[in-house]
């Protein structure tokens, strides 16, 4: 993860009300979990989700297994 200026805020803002995900990532066992992925209504359709979820293994390529479950 990279550190973010004060600058970025605005920015950082904006794109959450598009998408966002809450992970946590367990650095013992590389089993890591997505916790919450949220995408704007009118959003859906766009393959975002499956850009996310290309991001996440990227930033994350020593994990074992994610795991998401549906409320």
């Amino acid at each position: 993860m990279a550190p973010v200026a004060s600058s970025d805020f605005p920015v950082f803002k904006r794109d959450l009300q598009t998408a966002f995900t809450v992970v946590v990532i367990d650095e013992v066992t590389n089993m890591n979990r997505l916790d919450l992925f949220f995408t704007e209504v009118g959003r859906h359709g766009q393959a975002l989700g499956r850009r996310v979820w290309f991001a996440l293994e990227a930033m994350f390529p020593e994990s074992v297994v994610w795991e998401a479950a549906t409320p």
